[in-house]
Parts: structure tokens; C-alpha cells; sequence
């Protein structure tokens, strides 16, 4: 936890890593970055990761729903969560954590990624609009 009473990404990630039980190595794999990228986020060394990666690492983390809205705001995502359909979630859930991910198509990432991106800027929209 940060000075300021914020709850910081590096300390929040970490948790959810030992709780899975995974090295930083093989949460790097299964999200597609590197094992010394993650040392690096849970150290503090790198902040603001890309949404595409919160996404990544909060389905391979296995983070509850309920969990979920607190991880993507430790990143700097407040409601990157809000309208993300159930199926989309379960089809990445299934592409990250499958044991045979390798023949999952890197198409299936790219798309699913880019819908996540889109409702996160339609949300944001919507919000800036409501707050006019």
C-alpha cells in the first residue's frame, strides 16, 4: 500500500500470484510477457500495464468477480470490467488457462482483446456523456 492510502497494482498482483501458487515465470507464459516483465510490475519498476495484460492476468490468476473491479482499479482500470459479456470472459478464461493454449489461434487473443479495448472506450464514453 502506497503512502497516500492507495492500494498499489505490484502489491495486489503479487497476492493473487502466490495465492494461485505460480512462480513469476509461469504467470509470464500463460499471459504472454516475460517472467522478468512481472518481476519488474510487482516490483513497482513498471506501473500503468496495458489493459490487454490486466485482462490476461486477471483470467489467469483466476480472480473472482467479485475481485475482479478492485484488480483492474489497482491498474488504473476503474471500469474496464463494466459490460464485459460472460461469454467473451469464458472463451478467454479457456484460452488462457487450457492446457493445449498452444493450439488456441493467436486470432482468438487478438480479437477478444480488441472487444475488451472497445467496450472499455464505449464505458468511458458513456460516463464522460453522463457526467455532462
Amino acid at each position: 500500500m502506497s503512502r497516500k492510502g492507495k492500494v498499489e497494482f505490484s502489491d495486489v498482483l503479487r497476492k493473487y500470484r502466490w495465492r494461485r501458487g505460480l512462480i513469476q515465470r509461469e504467470l509470464g507464459a500463460l499471459v504472454g510477457v516475460s517472467g522478468n516483465y512481472i518481476t519488474m510490475l510487482e516490483g513497482g519498476f513498471r506501473k500503468n500495464p496495458s489493459l490487454k495484460l490486466v485482462e490476461r492476468l486477471s483470467f489467469a490468476l483466476n480472480i473472482s468477480s467479485d475481485e475482479r473491479l478492485a484488480f483492474y482499479s489497482s491498474a488504473g482500470y476503474p471500469d474496464a470490467e463494466k459490460g464485459l459479456p460472460d461469454l467473451v470472459r469464458a472463451t478467454y478464461n479457456l484460452t488462457v488457462s487450457s492446457p493445449n493454449r498452444e493450439i488456441w489461434s493467436k486470432n482468438l487473443r487478438k480479437v477478444i482483446d480488441e472487444l475488451v479495448i472497445e467496450i472499455v472506450r464505449r464505458t468511458k464514453e458513456e460516463t464522460a456523456s453522463e457526467m455532462e
